[in-house]
C-alpha cells in the first residue's frame, strides 16, 4: 500500500487501528464493526496473518494502509477521530494506547487485562466488550454524535500521557 497525502484529513472523519492484523487483536470483531457501520469511514495499519482475509472484505469504507514506519502512524492517529483497540486477549500494557494518547487521540478500548488501569472510561476513552461488534459499533456511534466528549477525552488523554507517561516523566 503506498503512503499518500489523503491519510491526513483535517476533519478526523475516520476510526483507526494499527497493529498486528491477527485475530487475537480484535481485527475481526473491527472488520464486523465496519460492516454495521456503512457510512462510517475506517482506516487501518498494519501487517500480520490476517493481512490477507482484511484484503478478502473489500469493504468500501475500510482502507488497509499496510505496514507503516511509527511516525506515520502517529501522523495518522493525529487526525483519526479516535484510535480503536480491540484486543481481545489480557494485554498488559497497552503501548498502541499510550502512543494514541501522546497524539491527543482517545481510545475506544476492549476492557480486559490491564487496559482499563490505562484507558479511563469517559475522560480518556470508551470501554467496550472485545467480542461484540455491536457493542464497538454503539460506543464509536455515542463519540462521533458527542462531539464535546470527544474533544474532552482528547484533551484529558493527552494530558495523561503528559503527567504519567511522557519521557520528561519516565
Amino acid at each position: 500500500v503506498i503512503w499518500c497525502d489523503k491519510e491526513f484529513e483535517e476533519d478526523k472523519s475516520f476510526f483507526l487501528f494499527a497493529g498486528r492484523l491477527s485475530e487475537y487483536k480484535g481485527i475481526k470483531v473491527f472488520f464486523e464493526t465496519a460492516r454495521i457501520l456503512k457510512d462510517f469511514r475506517f482506516k487501518i495499519a498494519g501487517n500480520g496473518p490476517l493481512l490477507n482475509w482484511c484484503k478478502q472484505q473489500n469493504l468500501p469504507n475500510v482502507e488497509l494502509l499496510g505496514y507503516l514506519p511509527s511516525g506515520r502512524i502517529r501522523m495518522i492517529m493525529m487526525k483519526s477521530y479516535c484510535f480503536v483497540f480491540p484486543s481481545q486477549c489480557y494485554e498488559t500494557f497497552g503501548n498502541m494506547i499510550i502512543e494514541a494518547f501522546s497524539c491527543g487521540s482517545f481510545v475506544i478500548a476492549s476492557n480486559l487485562g490491564g487496559i482499563p488501569e490505562i484507558v479511563e472510561e469517559g475522560k480518556t476513552g470508551v470501554l467496550f466488550n472485545p467480542y461484540s461488534a455491536k457493542e464497538l459499533a454503539e460506543k464509536l456511534i455515542m463519540v462521533y454524535n458527542n462531539k464535546q466528549l470527544a474533544e474532552e477525552m482528547r484533551n484529558n488523554a493527552f494530558k495523561v500521557w503528559k503527567e504519567k507517561y511522557s519521557p520528561h516523566k519516565n
